[in-house]
């Protein structure tokens, strides 16, 4: 089918559809370009499929959204799946009564914090897109039951850690979460209190949080095709009921002191712009731990700010500051000058013995001279997990230090300002 007559055959299913006054219109793999005008008749739609199949090269491709739907004040279904689309237009927030989007397969990098204008949505699926992170704004959609950030059909995103939004979302009952590419699950999982159905396939999860069993109504756990050590995976196989168990009696050595929860430990990341990617992922990663607040400026810094002001702040009032070294940002002109200046001063103030600056090393680089004073560590290669694991152990260590010196009671529980 050509696109003119493509277009012909929606026009004609479009003009059936008004005098019929149904509410469920399917222009399903139509190979459509553009929407006819005629759309915006149908004023009691409920439900409309313009979406693609998830193989072959051809499909409804549409450069933007066509505008004539936002004329479709009553629809509560939309699919989207796989039509080309790289962002969403603002006014899809004024689509008040949509309950389910399908947005798979597209190129989307990012989703617009409007989203949350959605007040009644209730299945969100964005497999196959491009997504390294979702809005924060997601988390205020109170009505979300199912989120869908992998499927088999049409892949999953390069997100590595979930995103930090979703723990808002205390009716979800459905996570799917297919070839994402995640390493861990988040320590804050138990605070979805609905979840029922979770799927982590083919994902490069190694270990379980305890947190995880303490989720009361999951009733399914798919975790195929990871990477789950030896004795997880013999635990898993023995099914749900025996994971909850291995996960509790694990929690009892390695659950963070609750004292520890009540203040989280802010971590300034010192990076060059190159080195930006692997930053955010290790910003995600301290994120989804839940007592490390890092401070990162493409996340903090808002426009209009004096950015200078703001970084020398956020510097005097860590707890810890991590310094990223690579080949390419120890050679960049203005790299861990002012900052690292700022942070080596602030170190002299620290008692002795406080773990404040910690360089990490992104590659086999050298250590500049002013900071091989500091025990460095190897956050690359074979190194990296254990990099890792120590590097936890050593912020867990200074939140104690920062516990024991702001006067904290056990009494209060709370910090002294």
């Amino acid at each position: 089918m050509s696109h003119d007559q493509a277009y012909l055959q929606a026009e004609k299913k479009i003009e059936q559809a008004r005098r019929s006054g149904a509410t469920d219109l399917n222009l399903y793999d139509m190979k459509l370009t553009e929407l006819p005008e005629s759309i915006n008749q149908l004023v009691n739609l409920l439900k409309l499929d313009l979406g693609s199949y998830p193989w072959g090269n051809t499909g409804n491709q549409f450069s933007e959204l066509p505008e004539s739907l936002r004329g479709l004040p009553q629809l509560q279904w939309l699919g989207l799946r796989r039509i080309g689309l790289t962002s969403l237009p603002e006014w899809m927030g004024q689509l008040k009564q949509l309950r389910t989007l399908h947005l798979s397969g597209n190129p989307l990098l990012l989703l617009p914090e409007w989203l949350e204008q959605l007040t009644l949505l209730e299945e969100l699926s964005v497999g196959g897109c491009e997504l390294n992170d979702l809005p924060e704004s997601l988390g205020n959609i109170s009505t979300l039951r199912e989120v869908c950030l992998g499927e088999f059909s049409y892949g999953g995103n390069p997100l590595i850690y979930l995103p930090n939004c979703l723990r808002k979302l205390r009716t979800l009952d459905t996570l799917i979460a297919i070839d994402c590419n995640l390493t861990m699950l988040p320590n804050w999982i138990n605070e979805l209190t609905s979840l029922a159905r979770l799927h982590l396939q083919n994902n490069k999860l190694i270990d379980l949080p305890p947190s995880l069993a303490q989720l009361k109504n999951l009733k399914m756990l798919d975790l195929e095709g990871n990477l789950l050590n030896p004795e997880l995976a013999a635990t898993y196989k023995e099914g749900l009921v025996a994971l909850k168990a291995y996960l509790r009696a694990k929690a009892t050595t390695t659950r963070l002191p609750k004292s520890l929860h009540k203040r989280k430990l802010k971590v300034f990341l010192c990076y060059a712009s190159q080195d930006k990617p692997i930053v955010h992922k290790l910003y995600q990663r301290f994120i989804a731990e839940g007592w490390i607040e890092p401070w990162l400026d493409a996340k903090k810094l808002l426009p209009g700010q004096d950015w200078q002001a703001e970084i020398k702040n956020a510097v005097e009032t860590a707890d810890n500051v991590i310094i990223f070294l690579s080949n390419t940002s120890i050679n960049k002109d203005g790299f861990i000058q002012k900052e690292l200046r700022l942070a080596k001063d602030i170190a002299l103030e620290k008692s002795e013995g406080s773990v404040f600056l910690i360089p990490l090393r992104l590659d086999d680089c050298e250590v500049p001279r002013s900071l091989q004073i500091y025990q460095w560590a190897n956050y690359f290669g074979n190194e990296k997990e254990q990099t890792y694991s120590k590097l936890l152990e050593s912020l867990k260590l200074r939140l104690e230090d920062v516990k024991r010196k702001k006067g904290y009671t056990k009494k209060g529980s709370s910090y002294a300002s």
